[in-house]
Formats: C-alpha cells, structure tokens, sequence
C-alpha cells in the first residue's frame, strides 16, 4: 500500500487500515493518521496524571502487522537518559506479548499511557519505574484522555 509515502507497506490493506482507524476513533478519538514520505503513523495527545499533556506517535513499521509498532514522544522533548527510552528515541514499552495481526494501533496508545504514567510517576514522586501501576484487589481503566483511573477490582 502506498500514498505519498516512499514506504511500502505490502501487509496492510486498505480494510486494515480502515479497521485501525476505527478502532482507534472509538477508543481515542483525539488521534489522527499522519502519513508522510518517511512513515504512517497515528499522533495524538495523551494527558498525564499529574497534567502533563504528551504529544505521542504510534508509527507503523513496513511489515506491519507482523512487526510491532513504534512508540515515540513528540513533545514534551525528554529528558536525556530517561528510562526505558532507546538511542533513537523509541519508547521502550510493549504488548505483552505482540501477536501479530492481534495487537491493535489502540492497544498501543494504552500500552503508551501507561508508560507516560510511569515516567511522570517516576519523575515526579521518585517512585521506582519498576514499582507495579495496579496495587492487589484494584483494577486500571484508561480514559480516553489517557489518564489511567484505579477502582476496586469486581467480585465474581
């Protein structure tokens, strides 16, 4: 599939894409796809809990769906040598696990606000990164702001 791109993108179909994008608009209605010469990519703001607000990729490789997404912060710029940020500046944060043509770009923007979560957290309280986000008998929900929300865990 290709646009205005450069970038081939021989795996994703128009219905997949499409299929993304809806998914997406549901979940995160403030993400849009950007679709430039270098990459395709969902970009979207994130509020964290502390009130920052995070400008976030979600950049298709070109063997998607098979290959992960990337994850990226556009702004704010971080901080040098932030944790769990590699070289180039992708986020190092993951579906766990990946399976392809399972995970979708909405899982990803989840799996990103909770890794905004832990960086503010950490930044902010000196928490430590590896600290567990959900304490025993609670259970997490992302608003679609990406602000993560604790409650008590059901009883079945």
């Amino acid at each position: 599939m290709t646009r205005e791109s450069k970038v081939a993108y021989p795996l994703l179909t128009r219905k997949h894409l499409a299929v993304e994008q809806a998914v997406l608009r549901r979940a995160y209605p403030q993400f849009r796809l950007v679709w430039t010469a270098e990459r395709l990519a969902f970009r979207g703001p994130l509020r964290s809990n502390y009130g920052s607000v995070f400008i976030v990729d979600v950049r298709l490789p070109p063997r998607y769906p098979e290959q992960e997404p990337h994850l990226w912060v556009v702004s704010p710029e971080l901080p040098p040598r932030t944790q769990h940020v590699y070289v180039d500046g992708r986020i190092c944060a993951h579906a766990d696990p990946f399976v392809a043509y399972q995970t979708t770009v909405a899982t990803m923007v989840s799996v990103m606000a909770g890794w905004i979560y832990r960086f503010e957290r950490h930044r902010t309280e000196r928490i430590p990164w590896e600290t567990p986000i959900v304490p025993p008998g609670r259970a997490l929900s992302i608003h679609p702001d990406g602000t993560l929300h604790l409650r008590r865990r059901r009883r079945r």
